[in-house]
Parts: C-alpha cells; sequence; structure tokens
C-alpha cells in the first residue's frame, strides 16, 4: 500500500523539527483563507442539547439541504464523514473489483482501493495533465474509474463530459472528484452534476472541506442515480455524520462568502503564478483553483521543503509521493498577499541557492 501522504501536518512537523507549530506559516493545506461569519454566529446560538441524542440515522433534513442548495433531489443524495469516507465506500462496494486512478491525483483513491484487497489500475495523464487516450483501451476491463476535476495536485480543470458518455457506453462506472471545483469562477461550465441523471453510474463528489474551510467538521456528499444512492448507503455505517454537521449546513451556502472567495482567488493566483513564473528553476502548470504545481529544475522537493521550513518556517507540500511525479514536484497553496509575497521571496533564495551551490558568500 502506497505510504500516506497529505499536506497540514504541522503536529508532526513541528514535532520533528522542534519548532512550536503556530510560528509556522502552512502553504501545504489547500483550503479557503476566509472564514464565514454566519458560521460564527450560528454555533453561539447552536442547541447543545441536541448532541446528547443520537443524530437522524438516514440525514433527511441533511440530504433535503444539499439537494435544494445544488437542485437534485433528495434521493440522489449520499452524505458521509468528509469526502474521504466517500471514497473508501465507493471502493469497497463489491459491484467494482478492478479500479482505475486518473494519475497522479489524490492519494487516498489507491490507498482506498488496496485497503479493499483489490487492484488499482494507473491510467496516466501526458506531461500537461490531459487525458491520454492509449489508456482509454483499458477501461474495457474496468467496474470504476477515479477521476479529480480540478485535479489535485495541479489544480487545472477538464472538460471531461465525452470521457464520461464513453464510460457511460463502456458500462463504467465513474466517480469524478470535485472537491476544489467551487474555488473556480468556472464551476457550473465543468462541473458534471447535471448528468447523475442520464448517466446512472456517475458519482459526483464534493465537500465542506476545502472552499466552505470546515476540515475539521467532516462533512462529504455525493450526487448519483437514486439507484445508485441507495446502493451504496446500504454498504454505509449508521451514524457517520455528526448533529453539529447536519445542523450546521443550513447556514454554510452564503453567497456574499462564496461570490467573495471565488473572485479573490481569481486574482491573487493570477498574482502568484506570474510571480512563480518569473523564478528560474521553477517549471510552474496553469491552474484554476487555489493551489499552484511547480517542478524544480535542479533539486529535490525534500530538499527545498527542509529549506524553507528551517530557514523561512515556511511548510510546503513535497508532492514526490504522488504516482507519476519527480521528485522535484512541489505543490503550494494562495494566502493573501502579504504571506504570498513572503513565500515568492523565499522561494527565490532558496531555489537559487539550490541551482548554484549551497554557499553563496
Amino acid at each position: 500500500m502506497r505510504e500516506k501522504g497529505h499536506g497540514a501536518d504541522l503536529v508532526a512537523v513541528a514535532r520533528k523539527y522542534g519548532m512550536d507549530k503556530e510560528s509556522l506559516k502552512d502553504f501545504s493545506s489547500n483550503v479557503n483563507i476566509f472564514r464565514s461569519e454566519k458560521i460564527r454566529e450560528y454555533l453561539k446560538e447552536f442547541d447543545i442539547e441536541s448532541l446528547f441524542r443520537y443524530p437522524d440515522i438516514h440525514h433527511t433534513d441533511l440530504r433535503q439541504t444539499l439537494a435544494l442548495r445544488y437542485e437534485v433531489n433528495e434521493e440522489e443524495v449520499v452524505v458521509g464523514n468528509g469526502a474521504t469516507e466517500l471514497i473508501y465506500l465507493i471502493a469497497r462496494d463489491p459491484r467494482f473489483q478492478r479500479i482505475g486512478v486518473w494519475q497522479p491525483s489524490f492519494t487516498e483513491y489507491e490507498r482506498a482501493i488496496e485497503s479493499c484487497g483489490k487492484e488499482a489500475v494507473p491510467l496516466y495523464y501526458n506531461g500537461n495533465f490531459d487525458l491520454d487516450g492509449r489508456y482509454f483501451s483499458a477501461l474495457e476491463d474496468l467496474d470504476l474509474v477515479f477521476i479529480c476535476n480540478p485535479n489535485n495536485p495541479n489544480g487545472r480543470l477538464k472538460h471531461i463530459g465525452d470521457f464520461a458518455n464513453l464510460c457511460k457506453a463502456l458500462g463504467v462506472a465513474l466517480c469524478v472528484d470535485e472537491t476544489f471545483i467551487e474555488f473556480s469562477h468556472r464551476e457550473e461550465e465543468y462541473s458534471l452534476l447535471p448528468l447523475i441523471r442520464t448517466h446512472p453510474n456517475l458519482m459526483v463528489l464534493r465537500a465542506l472541506t476545502k472552499f466552505y474551510t470546515l476540515a475539521g467538521l467532516r462533512l462529504g456528499y455525493l450526487f448519483t442515480s437514486r439507484d445508485n444512492a441507495s446502493s451504496l448507503a446500504s454498504l454505509q455505517e449508521p451514524w457517520t455524520v455528526n448533529a453539529l454537521a447536519s445542523k450546521l449546513v443550513s447556514v454554510v451556502f452564503d453567497r456574499d462568502f462564496i461570490s467573495r472567495s471565488k473572485e479573490f482567488y481569481r486574482a491573487e493566483t493570477e498574482f502568484v503564478y506570474a510571480k512563480l513564473s518569473q523564478i528560474e528553476g521553477l517549471n510552474v502548470y496553469p491552474t484554476d483553483v487555489n493551489f499552484i504545481l511547480f517542478e524544480l529544475e535542479k533539486m529535490s522537493a525534500a530538499s527545498l521543503k527542509e529549506d524553507l521550513l528551517v530557514n523561512h518556517r515556511l511548510l510546503i507540500r513535497d508532492c514526490s509521493n504522488y504516482r507519476g511525479l519527480g521528485e522535484g514536484f512541489v505543490r503550494v497553496s494562495i494566502k493573501d498577499r502579504s504571506e504570498n509575497e513572503n513565500l515568492i521571496s523565499a522561494l527565490c533564495t532558496e531555489v537559487m541557492k539550490g541551482s548554484y551551490g549551497r554557499d553563496l558568500r
């Protein structure tokens, strides 16, 4: 099984380097930097008594709220303890034995498949992170395919409607992970959510984790056909969503918060991308969301990560554990302007050291 590797592991990093985790600036975690004031206000008035009772085992109100927000039917919604639980739920479905994963991508797809004793079949993107048609013939031997759109770690959106049609024609189930799509102003253009009624085995995955900055709450949701939703829900443990998560969703989808976040990331990501592209020794990949992938030409991601930690208290994501990526790939998230400028300055310093020798005296 592939090694676990995620961003935002501040506790482990601080312990390893003997640092105060509060002193670290975390560019490895790609959650929204904004916080919803409506959520803060709701929590002040939250009915604590509801935590002493079992939540609704069917999550009826929660699924109704999500159905209204995303314009689907309640019966087309499956909820879980974060998107990750739903990924593992899909992976252990006995209908799916040979499962393809478009790579490089989020490492938990492969871990979930292997944890169920099943075969994870890699389907590799080309050098521009586009679907490589040479792997389409492999679909005939698969039961399910995972694809991330926008993709993690490069953040690029793809038009994959034709690919969904191909999977439908071949009788292959398709899970599209859209957990980052709400960062993009082109969400409606690229989302496959409108296809769930015409593609019975299509599953569209989203969560509150990234865009709504609720990583600690753990709420993910899956949109799919009624029959598929019923089949998946029958395999699920009871009460995987807590009462707080179920109730809080009623105030999460704040239009002002959504609009403000999208506009900020549209502008700030363009700024950071332009600045990073000017640094000699970096190959920077285009993105549509709140993080950027680049490849180091003359040093490893592990070396840069340590240099930035020790010398600048900045934490980045070493992406060398992604299948299909080399040791020089790094992902950084977008923060506010001053933090982004600090990162860019530190990168200029450390990449120059790595390119021209460690001692610049």
